[in-house]
């Protein structure tokens, strides 16, 4: 993994998180560059800052778990903050396998599978959102 620039990771409670992006430039070749276990709900957020998070080759599966996105959230996950998200995939761009929330800041997304997918819920209250993929934009399955 090659990280430039800085990224803040915040405990706001036992179960809740804030992962602050300020100008981060993360790629990976076969793994999300941010990987949610086990959280109540994570809160990415980014600065007035321009921010990239790229997959550069075919995902790896933790065990069981097919982690196929840049940001991979076992649990909710809300993006918000007013910088810009740019992420680059060779699968998913952002999944979360409860509740998906987009409450603002602006993304570009472009990448082969689901640009944005959760199994529970899509949320969008905010945000310019850009989006190039050659399956879904948006994808849930419940």
């Amino acid at each position: 993994m090659e990280a430039k620039a800085h990224l803040k990771y915040v405990r706001i409670s036992p179960r809740k998180v804030q992962i602050v992006l300020d100008g981060v430039s993360i790629t990976n070749t076969s793994s999300p560059c941010i990987y949610v276990k086990n959280a109540d709900k994570v809160f990415v957020t980014t600065t007035s800052s321009d921010n990239t998070l790229s997959v550069t080759s075919t995902f790896t599966a933790d065990g069981t778990t097919n982690t196929d996105a840049v940001i991979f959230s076992k649990d909710d996950i809300v993006i918000n903050g007013t910088g810009t998200l740019n992420i680059s995939s060779t699968g998913n761009g952002i999944t979360s396998k409860d509740d998906l929330k987009i409450t603002g800041g602006t993304l570009n997304i472009t990448c082969t599978d689901d640009a944005l997918e959760a199994n529970d819920s899509v949320a969008i209250a905010g945000g310019d959102i850009t989006i190039t993929t050659d399956k879904d934009g948006i994808h849930c399955e419940n």
